[in-house]
């Protein structure tokens, strides 16, 4: 099973807030992706977010 996550990062300004880059990444790895998202740099995203950062325009 593949599982999508999203990575994030601390933005100093924003107060430490995580920040999610929007890096759509694919898993085969379950136990990774869990790692990523307890550690709370990644979110498993749902398909209405997954919409969002693809129809987001590059800048």
């Amino acid at each position: 099973m593949i599982i999508k996550v999203i990575i994030g990062f601390k933005d100093k300004e924003r107060k430490g807030k995580l920040v999610y880059a929007g890096s759509l990444l694919d898993y085969e790895d379950e136990d990774r992706a869990k790692e990523l998202v307890s550690a709370g740099v990644a979110v498993i995203p749902v398909i209405e977010e997954v919409k969002k950062v693809e129809e987001t325009p590059k800048k």
